[in-house]
């Protein structure tokens, strides 16, 4: 099972990760980092090469322009309704 778990404590050395709970320490893999993929089977935890799923990217809405008639033909369109 591959879970994407939180880095606790993080050095040169070696990193603390939370599994469900349990604490488990492995080989640092980099130092800026604040979460890694943990592979438990047969008993032992390992470091494992997880892809995240990125969800597509979402454009966003366009502002709309709002358009403003000119004065005369403002002026027209009011003697056009009378």
């Amino acid at each position: 099972m591959v879970k994407e778990c939180k880095v606790l404590m993080n050095n040169a050395a070696v990193m603390i990760v939370d599994f469900d709970g349990v604490h488990v320490q492995m080989p640092s893999a980099c130092k800026n980092i604040k979460t890694v993929a943990v592979e438990f089977s047969n008993g032992s935890y390992k470091l494992a090469e997880y892809k995240k799923v990125e969800a597509p990217a979402v454009e966003e809405p366009k502002p709309v322009k709002k358009t403003r008639k000119k004065k005369a033909e403002v002026a027209e369109s009011d003697e056009i309704a009378e």
